[in-house]
């Protein structure tokens, strides 16, 4: 038993005398690189300064590149551009004031844009230096989440394709925030290479990069991406689905056709438009009666993206519809209605919509034709938020004197703003409709109204007020005289 403790005693010292003897020897081994650098420096002995950038121990790596500034020797430059994409942030601070040193601008600017700097990312693209590739690639294998991204995100600014295999590379990171960048970068570069990476990425767990992988298959134009990107339709995350729809538009594949057409019933309005225009890239008539029922979208931007649509597709039964929006409230969706049914033909848009803008020309002529179309877009302009357009839209339903319009002209009557008040009333008058009961049970009816109720009541109030006064100034001359 004794003995069997003193071996294990005699075992334990050696192990222990073993690590102190490494521990010793490998802090001399520092210790006589760094006396090197020392001594290469006192030699300049550029070449070994240059070696030592590659050195495992980032102490030396950074005393090799503080040396190296100090040295000045002009062929230090690209090993320390080089040495910008060192993992350790204390090299990479080295290695950029050396190149100051050695008055090399672009070290300052790779530094800043691995940094975040916009403002660098532009220069940097503005000067299109080949040398700048090569520290940003190593940058993408460094330690720091934020270089790693910062790092693609200039390479997407560069544009060059050297750079496309270590982005590859960067969408198999373990952090979204890179395999983002990395995304993103790679859709800028455009190269076949990335396509298989890409489908892999629609299937991403980070919502950015499938974002990124579907409009970087758009623009690779392979139509195998067809299927992965109409899946992509139905992603939880509603950018997704807006990459996959304008992406899907723009590879022309006829299969797509129905499930854009799904795309309009989704419940985010920019996912509908995306939906919309590319569904007038393919001119298939399937989609005339679904973009018909969405032009009463209630976001505004569908409206507009139906309505150019359809004036695309061209087909005569958008007609109808299109003159009924021409009383929407939004005045980029009435001129682009104005314009799609002159192109398809219909000149009473056009009339309608300078009528509501405020020409007498275009309301006379609108007031001659009498056509009953031109009502509904008219009525509706009842309820703008624009007073002018309200009460062109009165005056032309007075003039084409049509009982139809009497609801919406008896609400305008009827309301808070004494100027539409006025001119509904007046219209009122001019409708062709019965002293009785018609135009009494309107007269009513405007004045069953609360602001009817309200203004009467103020009127009376004043009535009151102006006798009560009046009889007390009469009194007091009274008792005076």
């Amino acid at each position: 038993m004794f003995f069997g403790v003193q071996i294990m005693n005699r075992t334990m010292l050696t192990v222990a005398l073993a690590a102190c003897l490494l521990l010793l020897l490998g802090t001399e081994s520092d210790c006589v690189d760094l006396v090197d650098i020392s001594r290469w420096e006192s030699e300049k002995d550029v070449e070994r300064l240059i070696d030592a950038l590659g050195d495992k121990d980032a102490m030396v790596r950074e005393a090799a590149a503080q040396t190296l500034g100090r040295v000045g020797d002009p062929k230090a430059v690209d090993p320390l551009l080089i040495a910008l994409g060192d993992r350790q942030i204390i090299v990479r601070i080295a290695a950029a004031a050396a190149l100051k040193k050695l008055e090399e601008p672009l070290g300052d600017w790779i530094e800043k844009s691995l940094n975040g700097s916009e403002i660098a990312r532009d220069e940097l693209a503005k000067r299109k230096d080949p040398r700048t590739i090569a520290p940003l690639v190593k940058a993408l294998g460094g330690p720091s989440i934020e270089v790693r991204a910062n790092a693609a995100w200039t390479l997407r600014k560069l544009g060059d394709p050297e750079a496309v295999e270590p982005l590859i590379k960067a969408l198999r990171d373990r952090f979204p925030i890179v395999r983002g960048a990395a995304a993103w970068a790679l859709e800028k570069l455009e190269d076949r290479r990335a396509f298989n990476p890409m489908i892999i990425a629609l299937s991403d767990s980070d919502g950015s990069v499938r974002e990124a992988a579907a409009y970087t298959l758009g623009k690779l134009k392979d139509p195998q991406a067809v299927e992965p990107l109409i899946l992509a339709l139905q992603d939880r995350v509603f950018r997704v689905r807006v990459a996959a729809a304008y992406t899907l538009g723009g590879l022309g594949d006829p299969r797509a056709v129905v499930p854009l057409i799904d795309a309009l019933g989704d419940a985010q309005g920019e996912v509908r438009e995306a939906a919309v225009w590319s569904l007038g890239k393919f001119g298939d008539r399937r989609a005339v009666d679904p973009l018909l029922k969405i032009l009463g979208d209630p976001d505004p931007k569908v409206r507009v993206a139906s309505t150019w649509t359809l004036g695309k597709l061209g087909d005569r039964r958008a007609v109808d519809p299109l003159l009924k929006i021409l009383g929407d409230p939004d005045p980029k969706i009435r001129e682009a209605a104005a314009m799609v049914l002159e192109e398809l033909g219909e000149p009473l848009g056009r009339l309608i919509q300078n009528t509501l803008a405020g020409s007498r020309e275009a309301g006379n002529e609108l007031v001659r034709r009498k056509d009953p179309r031109s009502l509904d877009p008219l009525i509706l302009s009842l309820r703008n938020r624009d007073g002018q357009v309200r009460r062109a839209a009165v005056t032309a339903l007075g003039r084409i004197r049509n009982p139809r319009a009497v609801d919406g002209l008896v609400v305008m009557a009827g309301g808070w703003d004494l100027r539409d008040r006025v001119v509904a009333s007046t219209a009122l008058l001019e409708i062709d409709q019965k002293f009785f009961p018609d135009l009494l049970v309107a007269v009513f009816q405007v004045m069953a109204r609360p602001a009817s109720l309200v203004y009467l009541l103020c009127i009376v109030s004043v009535v009151i007020l102006a006798m009560f006064f009046t009889g007390r100034i009469g009194r007091r001359r009274g008792r005076d005289v």
